[in-house]
């Protein structure tokens, strides 16, 4: 994973709108969600709050979709979606550094849905779905399955967004 060169700046693109090396100036995950929805408002900051704020003043009728934003309660939120990962032990991991963990469990009981991302049909996914179950969370539990759709060279990647940044 590749960081912000510099994790202090906001950046603020509007729909269409690029910049140059996205993954070194907004961060490897913000430069693949704009590569796929290029289309939508993006605001990179450490100051979430303040990059809403700033967003909403340019866009009123926006709706805000935050990476790892479950753990900012500060922040009102009208819905909140956990994505667990389906392969993984769910009671037994811990909080991060010691686990993946970004709160504990029993957090689950503040979201609106819970989503296990795994294959359907796996056990470990049954029996984390179990788990949560078991945390009596009154959340809605759904299931995906993300897989690699293909494998993309990087330097083919760089040049069809370069393209993509000099077309009209």
């Amino acid at each position: 994973m590749i960081g912000r060169m510099r994790s202090s700046e906001t950046h603020m693109l509007a729909p269409g709108e690029t910049i140059p090396n996205p993954a070194l100036a907004l961060g490897d995950e913000p430069a693949l969600i704009r590569r796929h929805i290029p289309s939508s408002w993006m605001g990179v900051s450490k100051d979430r709050f303040n990059a809403g704020s700033i967003l909403a003043k340019r866009n009123p009728r926006v709706v805000f979709v935050l990476d790892d934003g479950f753990q900012h309660r500060k922040l009102a939120r009208d819905l909140d979606i956990v994505i667990i990962d389906g392969s993984r032990p769910l009671l037994s991991d811990r909080i991060f550094p010691r686990g993946t963990l970004r709160e504990p469990v029993f957090a689950l009981r503040r979201c609106d849905a819970v989503v296990i991302n795994g294959p359907f049909k796996s056990p470990d996914a049954n029996s984390i779905e179990a788990e949560i179950r078991g945390l009596q969370i009154k959340a809605q539990i759904f299931r995906c399955n993300q897989f690699v759709q293909s494998l993309v060279p990087f330097l083919s990647w760089q040049k069809t967004a370069s393209r993509a940044r000099c077309s009209p």
